[in-house]
């Protein structure tokens, strides 16, 4: 007697759900190595090592970790470069980019099947409005992964660039 298994992904539907699964967490993923960098900033400012820094910032969440980071590039008198590409960020995380809202969107929204293949309505009970529920596509999560990857890659630099003005200042000449 032989039984069939069948491929839970032999249905084109069945393979839209799972590739608009698969975005979501790459959305997750990019947004939280997104914090990570953030956080990263923020030691380098008080230069704390991961532990004292986790302690002192860890339970901020990511706007308010990049408010943080500008406040004391601020207060040290960092470079205004340093500090404008900082604000850049934290624009596109709000309301000029809408990243932040559209990622919370993508984790947090219940989604449910449209008419079309690989669209979901995504509904957000919080919302009102029009927004509540919107489709969004495994191109708009795809997207959004980008944006969300960009930024880190912005972060990443701005804290190289931070380290290099901090051994420049310390007198050490900067090594990046």
């Amino acid at each position: 007697m032989t039984t069939e298994i069948s491929d839970p992904l032999a249905n084109p539907e069945a393979r839209a759900s799972t590739a608009f699964l698969a975005a979501i967490g790459h959305v997750c993923l990019q947004w939280s190595l997104l914090e990570l960098v953030a956080l990263s900033i923020l030691y380098a400012l008080k230069e704390v090592d991961d532990v004292e820094g986790d302690l002192l910032f860890g339970h901020l969440d990511l706007l308010p970790r990049i408010n943080m980071a500008v406040a004391l590039l601020d207060h040290q008198r960092a470079p205004g470069e340093l500090i404008a590409r900082l604000k850049a960020i934290k624009d596109q995380l709000g309301d000029k980019g809408k990243v932040k809202e559209r990622r919370n969107q993508a984790v947090h929204g219940a989604h449910a099947a449209t008419d079309f293949l690989g669209t979901f309505n995504m509904r957000m009970s919080r919302w009102r409005g029009p927004k509540k529920v919107s489709a969004v596509s495994v191109e708009d999560l795809i997207t959004l992964t980008n944006e969300i990857y960009a930024l880190r890659l912005e972060a990443y630099r701005i804290m190289e660039a931070l380290w290099a003005w901090k051994m420049e200042k310390a007198g050490g000449g900067a090594t990046a």
